[in-house]
């Protein structure tokens, strides 16, 4: 028995992969916030599987969602505020799908307040038992 079970969504906002594939696994519906900087990265239980593996490396170390002596320069990101907005937009909307009133998904997304939107990286479709 999993200590998520009986959780209608999930969201998790921490900077640990082992409390990030917890969730991935043991979770019906879930959106994983990611933020450093000014950028963050918003996966959901709609990802492709093999995107969010590849973006959660168990090895990752721990990192501060400012960049190192941004905050001692006077020079604070918000990209912890845009993962929040994203993440609560994200849940309003996933309650509305829950409770059968019209919704409208927020997608996985990558995002910086300074260079806008940015592209997930293109993981390789691996076959397994291939004549590669």
């Amino acid at each position: 028995m999993s200590q998520l079970d009986g959780y209608d969504v999930v969201v998790v906002a921490v900077d640990r992969p082992v409390a990030r594939v917890l969730v991935h696994n043991n979770s019906e519906r879930w959106i994983d916030l990611r933020c450093g900087g000014d950028g963050m990265i918003a996966l959901d239980y709609q990802s492709d599987s093999n995107l969010v593996e590849t973006m959660t490396p168990l090895d990752q170390a721990p990192a501060s969602c400012q960049i190192l002596g941004s905050i001692k320069a006077g020079n604070v990101q918000m990209g912890y505020a845009l993962a929040a907005a994203h993440g609560a937009q994200w849940l309003v909307q996933n309650l509305r799908e829950l409770s059968g009133l019209p919704f409208r998904p927020t997608p996985a997304r990558m995002y910086s307040l300074t260079f806008g939107e940015l592209e997930f990286p293109e993981v390789p479709e691996l076959i397994a038992g291939g004549d590669e």
